[in-house]
């Protein structure tokens, strides 16, 4: 696919145009027959399959680079593809189809009053962040909703829950701080490629990726505070369940001593001849325990 920067974006229909500015996008097959027809240099191709990384690296006449892309749609997969700039031409190596899907979305969106490399530029990294902030407040939703679980006791699987909550998150803030160097480097245009008028559009790029990357850096935040909250809880219950056990042991001391008391074998015991020394015994054990019970209600110990 070829495209035309005017007035707008536009499909072109002649696979030979080369005039003006240009977008091209390749699939790997694409790509592999234009090596071998000489029409490009396999050594300016970024190395885009495997990475984790968004990126922009400068070279002499060109500037080539990756996107990692996350998914927003639940399983946070990441699509990767590479792109290579140009003086008046930008090509996009995608295999995944988000290049083309960003494409697309310019073309039935976006009308300029003058078209130009930057403005594309632009349009595409906005095109990919443009949604994030909503799935940042989604985290922070679900982060909220796990701190009322907390409180309320009623989450049994918190371990598994909360790694998966902080490691989407620790995603996006990397994902975020990799956008906000590439949009630096465009700002950079250490290849004057860009005009200066045209550099503040990728300041502003570069100013909301940074803000996003700040809200997802006080999500990681509040994942610690959720994690102390959980801890505090558990100590709570802990406390509590020591409390109860330590009230049980005081409570049933006295029969214990009682029982060892009487549990000697010494023969001027004149308890053990009494008719009435096992009742009373019993009565002693358990007026002692009621009194220790009236108590501890009465001090409020329990």
């Amino acid at each position: 696919m070829r495209y035309k920067i005017k007035n707008n974006l536009s499909k072109i229909m002649q696979e030979e145009e080369t005039m003006g500015n240009i977008v091209t996008v390749w699939n790997e097959a694409e790509l592999q027959e234009k090596i071998k027809q000489h029409k490009i240099d396999p050594a300016i191709i970024p190395k885009y399959k495997n990475t984790k990384f968004c990126q922009a690296e400068v070279h002499k006449g060109y500037i080539s680079g990756t996107f990692s892309v996350i998914s927003k749609d639940g399983d946070r997969d990441r699509a990767n593809f590479g792109f290579v700039i140009g003086p008046h031409n930008i090509l996009f190596i995608d295999d995944t189809g988000v290049a083309l899907a960003c494409i697309n979305r310019i073309i039935k969106d976006k009308k300029w009053k003058v078209g130009s490399m930057e403005r594309f530029l632009y349009d595409f990294l906005e095109t990919l962040i443009e949604h994030d902030l909503r799935y940042i407040e989604d985290l922070n939703d679900k982060l909220s909703n796990v701190e009322n679980l907390i409180v309320n006791e009623e989450l049994d699987n918190f371990n598994d829950v909360m790694m998966g909550l902080r490691k989407e998150i620790t995603m996006f803030h990397r994902y975020y701080s990799q956008l906000v160097d590439v949009g630096k480097e465009f700002q950079e245009n250490e290849n004057g490629f860009f005009s200066k008028e045209s550099i503040m559009l990728f300041k502003l790029f570069t100013d909301r990726a940074q803000q996003l990357k700040e809200e997802a850096q006080v999500l990681r935040e509040y994942s610690t505070q959720t994690l102390e909250i959980y801890h505090s809880q558990v100590d709570n219950v802990q406390n509590r369940i020591m409390k109860v056990l330590t009230i049980v042991t005081t409570i049933f001391t006295p029969v214990s001593i009682l029982s060892a008391w009487y549990g000697m074998n010494f023969e001027n015991m004149p308890e053990l001849h009494w008719p009435y020394g096992y009742v009373a015994v019993i009565a002693a054990s358990i007026l002692m325990s009621v009194l220790i019970m009236w108590y501890i209600n009465h001090k409020k110990l329990l």
